[in-house]
């Protein structure tokens, strides 16, 4: 796999197809500048993370968008590069990242290799990684301050990482806007009795992967970091104090029950709800997705999302 460490190298291949090809297509597409697996180090936990940044180099500030996967996720799964894409073309600059400890590997980012870093993953590892997303974008420059609006941070998150956004969104003010897909609204759904008594005697918690057959493991110290922040990681609390929360949920939702959403919005008057009738937990996608236009369902998610901040004031 290619690393690609930096704007210049992949904007110097874009500007060279744009002269052997030497049309309108190619000549648009040297303005435009992706950085795939991108390599930030996480000194807090001694581990690298892969995340990738898009936009389109026009010299206007635009909003800039970072996105988080969900449990036994990535950023390359099924659709998320076809939704990068999407909200390039609508002028937002877009970040989606790996979490640090999901299981994957710099090297191997599309399969479970690292299955001991899984295990030691947990909600505040998570919440201090988005925190290095940040930090990063803001001290260190990697987006030229001519091509996004730093009042314009915009997270999204799937599932459990819906769940992460709202905390993040509602402890860090840097955060101007949340939405919630298929949100998760009380983490407590990852600890079921069964499990908690494991852990308690110091035994290792697996779960199952459907669609790779492997065991995950989750070691102790996930119910301890969770018992040991139980306040911080209240969710329906950080959804209050939200001031622009858009809420996303499919009505067939099987794994997080629609339920969820209207929790959410229940704490939160001023969020804006929207329900997709017959979408089901990923709106659509899969993994591996080979189809070269989001899925219906995905596609409504986007455009609401596109509609809902892409001209929005979003003051604190």
């Amino acid at each position: 796999m290619i690393i690609i460490q930096d704007s210049l190298s992949i904007l110097s291949v874009l500007v060279f197809n744009s002269l052997k090809y030497n049309s309108s297509f190619w000549t648009f597409m040297a303005k435009h500048i992706l950085l795939k697996n991108r390599q930030l180090t996480l000194i807090n936990h001694s581990r690298r993370l892969l995340y990738d940044l898009s936009y389109t180099s026009d010299g206007k500030e635009k909003p800039l968008i970072i996105f988080l996967h969900g449990f036994k996720g990535f950023k390359d799964w099924g659709n998320f590069d076809l939704m990068m894409d999407y909200f390039t073309q609508k002028n937002f600059v877009f970040i989606k990242m790996n979490f640090s400890h999901n299981g994957t590997t710099i090297d191997r980012p599309f399969e479970f290799i690292d299955l001991n870093s899984f295990g030691r993953n947990n909600f505040i590892i998570e919440l201090d990684d988005v925190q290095a997303m940040i930090d990063h974008v803001f001290k260190d420059e990697i987006i030229p301050g001519t091509e996004w609006d730093k009042r314009k941070l915009i997270l999204i998150g799937h599932s459990r990482g819906g769940s992460i956004a709202i905390l993040k969104g509602a402890e860090d003010p840097r955060v101007r806007a949340v939405v919630s897909l298929a949100g998760v609204a009380d983490l407590k759904k990852f600890l079921n009795d069964r499990d908690i008594d494991l852990w308690k005697k110091g035994e290792t918690v697996f779960v199952n992967n459907a669609r790779t057959g492997q065991k995950m493991p989750l070691y102790p110290q996930f119910l301890e970091s969770y018992l040991e922040n139980k306040s911080r990681l209240d969710v329906i609390t950080a959804a209050s104090k939200l001031k622009h929360f858009l809420i996303i949920h499919g009505s067939a939702d099987q794994t997080v029950p629609v339920d969820n959403a209207f929790a959410l919005k229940n704490r939160n008057p001023v969020s804006v709800l929207k329900i997709i009738e017959n979408a089901d937990h990923t709106f659509g996608g899969r993994h591996p997705y080979t189809d070269q236009v989001l899925p219906m369902n995905f596609k409504i998610v986007c455009d609401l999302i596109a509609e809902n901040f892409h001209n929005a004031e979003l003051e604190n």
